[in-house]
């Protein structure tokens, strides 16, 4: 998919903002999926939170969508799906 991945970060919210400086894409208009508490400050500062469906119960109140696929288990495929399909839509 040639996407940069970012692994082993201890702040995902400062990661987030500096992806969204970087690429000058305001926060409102990025997806973020969580599936931990960890996750909470990031998932508060975008405009598409989400959760996989094995997430933990807690960060429920922070998401708009949890996916029907676990994590690990076609999650962020589903999501693509998701965004994939909300583009043509709307073309």
């Amino acid at each position: 998919m040639k996407v940069d991945v970012i692994q082993g970060v201890s702040n995902k919210k400062i990661e987030v903002e500096k992806i969204s400086n970087n690429l000058n894409i305001p926060l409102s208009k990025i997806a973020f999926l969580g599936n931990d508490i960890n996750d909470i400050p990031a998932l508060e500062i975008v405009g598409y939170p989400m959760g996989v469906s094995d997430s933990y119960k807690e960060i429920d109140p922070f998401i708009k969508f949890k996916t029907q696929k676990k994590g690990g288990e076609g999650a962020v495929r589903e999501v693509c799906d998701l965004i994939y399909s909300s583009i043509i839509r709307n073309e």
